[in-house]
């Protein structure tokens, strides 16, 4: 197995001033010495000069090895960090690909200049799926519920859960369309509806409470 630290003992280091080479430049010029294919449209690639090309479809980035430091990532609304030294003896494409990921993810927003689907627009399309045969107060509850549920989310998390669910969108349509892989859609689903889960199951557990607190206090009558 060739740890991270392996890797760039075997590598050039590209020098701060350096220009980041392009997908294009790297694939035509530079000498390959790791590849790792995570499926058919995706890999994780590694050049003697010490840069890395992530490509997802069309989508690409280069980054220097170098620059991949410690990695931060939000778990139960608390920022976690793992240390540089943790992922310089593992697999030398764990920490890349999640740079990859990220600067991908980044670029994307960037070109969409925030355009993402609104918090409003993905209200609406819950409410669609709205039971019209529920009475006219059990339809506004769920609609507060749907509306409450989706106020947890990140924006990109709603707008995947909206072109999965309700656009009926396959998870390789959608990675194609916001430039990230399968898995990372796949990944951001099961996040999203964990989130939403907690949510709904620490609300039963005090409407539970609250209603064995009523029941208690209606021996009184």
């Amino acid at each position: 197995m060739l740890t991270l630290q392996e890797l760039k003992q075997i590598t050039g280091r590209p020098e701060q001033s350096d220009k980041t080479p392009s997908a294009k430049y790297l694939e035509r010029h530079d000498t390959v010495v790791a590849v790792r294919r995570l499926d058919t449209d995706t890999h994780i690639t590694v050049y003697k000069s010490g840069y890395a090309l992530y490509r997802v479809c069309s989508r690409a980035t280069v980054f220097s090895l170098f620059q991949c430091r410690k990695y931060l990532y939000e778990s139960e609304n608390a920022e976690i960090s793992i240390g540089e030294s943790f992922f310089d003896n593992q697999p030398w494409y764990v920490r890349l690909i999640l740079e990859g990921e990220d600067r991908l993810n980044r670029n994307r927003e960037v070109l969409e200049h925030k355009n993402c689907i609104s918090y409003s627009a993905v209200s609406e399309e819950w409410f669609v799926l709205v039971d019209k045969r529920l009475c006219p107060l059990e339809q506004v509850v769920l609609e507060e519920t749907i509306e409450e549920l989706l106020s947890l989310l990140t924006e990109r998390q709603r707008t995947v859960i909206c072109q999965f669910y309700f656009q009926r969108k396959s998870q390789r349509e959608i990675s194609d369309e916001l430039g990230i892989s399968a898995p990372a859609v796949s990944k951001m689903l099961s996040q999203a509806i964990q989130r939403m889960r907690k949510n709904r199951i620490g609300r039963s557990s005090e409407s539970a409470d609250t209603t064995a607190g009523k029941g208690g206090n209606s021996h009184a009558w």
